[in-house]
This record gives structure tokens, C-alpha cells and sequence, in this order.
């Protein structure tokens, strides 16, 4: 079987967001507002952004693997189905904090996720 372009696209589009997410994320706790924060919510808030981009790299892996095996059944089929429900929805958050090119971006990688995941049905 042929890999499937869109989801390896997917794939790779789900690493360049974690590499993205990881840069944008290294300013973002240089600023005042973040080192006045306790060091307890600190070190939360910097954790969950990192497991974040993690997450996003984790998301990459498994298109990349989808891409060569296909869906295996309904738990492969919910999984992709998640992802871009995390996807839309984190772009919701950025819109409503005004952050629209970082909402651009993941509602696209979301449509695209969809794109990917009917080109196999």
C-alpha cells in the first residue's frame, strides 16, 4: 500500500506546530506577568505549555504511522477525530484572547486533519 500523502502532510504539519508552539513558548515566560506568577504556577504553566508541544510532536508520530498502516479501527478513527476537535478548539481560545494568526494556523492543520482522515474512508 501507497503512503498516504495527505495524512504524511498531516503529519508533518503536526511537528512544524510543535516546533512552533516550543518557540513561541520561550519568549512568552520571559515576560513580567509570568515571573510574577508564584513558582508553583509557574512551573505548571510552563510544564503544560511543553507537554503541549510534545503532544503536538506525539500527533505527528501517529499520522506518520497512519499514513503507512491506515486506520486500524474505530479507536484509530476517534483518535484522529479528536485531534481536530483540539485543534478547533484551541483555535476558539485564540481568537477569543486575539491571537488570530495562531488561530489561523491551527484551524487549518484542523481542516486539514479532517481532509486526511476522510481520504481514507
Amino acid at each position: 500500500m501507497a503512503p498516504n500523502r495527505l495524512l504524511q502532510t498531516a503529519a508533518i504539519a503536526h511537528v512544524l506546530i510543535s516546533l512552533a508552539h516550543t518557540a513561541k513558548g520561550i519568549p512568552m515566560f520571559q515576560e513580567p506577568a509570568f515571573r510574577r506568577l508564584p513558582p508553583i504556577l509557574l512551573g505548571a504553566a510552563r510544564a503544560g505549555w511543553y507537554q503541549g508541544s510534545v503532544f503536538f510532536a506525539m500527533m505527528g508520530l501517529v499520522n506518520w504511522k497512519w499514513a503507512t498502516d491506515g486506520f486500524n479501527d474505530s479507536i484509530d478513527l476517534a483518535i484522529a477525530s479528536l485531534i481536530s476537535v483540539i485543534y478547533f478548539g484551541s483555535s476558539g481560545w485564540y481568537v477569543k484572547t486575539g491571537d488570530r494568526p495562531t488561530a489561523g494556523v491551527l484551524s487549518l492543520v484542523a481542516l486539514f486533519q479532517i481532509a486526511s482522515l476522510r481520504s481514507t474512508m
